[in-house]
């Protein structure tokens, strides 16, 4: 058995959550670090547990998205984790909403505010979290660059919905696990997507140039590119409609370009890099609180490995 130490602080609280895996950029923009993904298969409960099965969380906040339409500020801010078994990719978000002045947006529906006829490019017509995911790095350096968005809604009741466009569009909630809850600070949500049907997207949105190898994203070592797009959303007076968007990019693509001098949406420019890891070291349990913190002293817990 083995067993870990934390030392509980409201210092630690504001470290912790300060961007701190990035690479300063000449642009002013910078880049989240290398992700390594656990191989484990977390739990789609809408509570991202601290037991070793998700990543070390990336960052999408004001310093690492690039602003997409219009200059307006970003009101929000998300931790996100990874992770990836024999089935699947993983991806999880907290997501900080309670200083936006606007006020969170849970969605009612399909998106009503920026379709093109019947074509739902975000999904949900609330407050949108997108994951672009370029599998395997095969679009990044090719001419089909415009790669499937996993789109994420959540709704006044809680439930998480997942709708996929770019290809094979569709809500795909009865396919995939998710889950999540609206909380004091925002949202949260857990989401699973099968490999299957991530290889049946990336064939569709290269027109079958590219067909990943189930064998290939699940290998260690392997890398997918990726990046996180929010969707701010807000009530004009008579509807809602949509605030900013802001994307994570790259520092540099490939080609010398910043990442902030593209439209965001294109492979070249994501700025997520998914490595597959190895198993999970750890399995933690519980913390067990020692001493608890106060506004005034520090606080001690302990968790035992399995």
């Amino acid at each position: 058995m083995k067993k870990s130490l934390r030392i509980l602080s409201f210092l630690m609280v504001m470290v912790m959550v300060l961007p701190m895996c990035v690479v300063a950029s000449s642009s002013g923009t910078v880049e989240n670090e290398e992700i390594t993904m656990p191989m484990a298969s977390p739990e789609i409960d809408g509570v991202i547990d601290d037991d070793g099965s998700w990543s070390e969380p990336a960052y999408l906040n004001e310093t690492t998205a690039g602003y997409f339409w219009g200059t307006n500020s970003l009101t929000s801010s998300a931790d996100m984790y990874f992770a990836y078994d024999e089935n699947g990719l993983y991806f999880a978000a907290d997501i900080t909403d309670d200083s936006n002045p606007n006020g969170f947006i849970a969605s009612t529906g399909y998106d009503d505010i920026n379709n093109s006829g019947d074509v739902r490019i975000y999904g949900w017509n609330g407050d949108v979290f997108t994951l672009m995911l370029d599998p395997l790095a095969l679009f990044e350096k090719s001419a089909k660059q415009n790669t499937a968005w996993y789109n994420v809604g959540i709704f006044e009741d809680g439930a998480v919905k997942v709708y996929r466009s770019r290809a094979n569009e569709a809500d795909i909630t009865s396919e995939v696990r998710a889950s999540g809850k609206i909380t004091s600070r925002g949202w949260v949500f857990e989401a699973f997507l099968p490999w299957d049907m991530i290889i049946a997207d990336a064939q569709t949105a290269s027109s079958s140039t590219f067909t990943p190898a189930e064998a290939d994203l699940v290998k260690q070592g392997s890398i997918s590119r990726a990046a996180a797009m929010y969707m701010d959303r807000y009530n004009n007076g008579s509807k809602n409609d949509t605030w900013g968007r802001y994307i994570t990019v790259c520092t540099t693509t490939y080609d010398g370009i910043s990442g902030v001098k593209t439209m965001g949406t294109v492979a070249k420019a994501y700025g997520l890099t998914l490595k597959n890891g190895a198993v999970s070291n750890h399995t933690w349990g519980e913390w067990d609180i020692i001493k608890p913190v106060t506004c005034t002293e520090n606080g001690t817990g302990t968790r035992t490995c399995s």
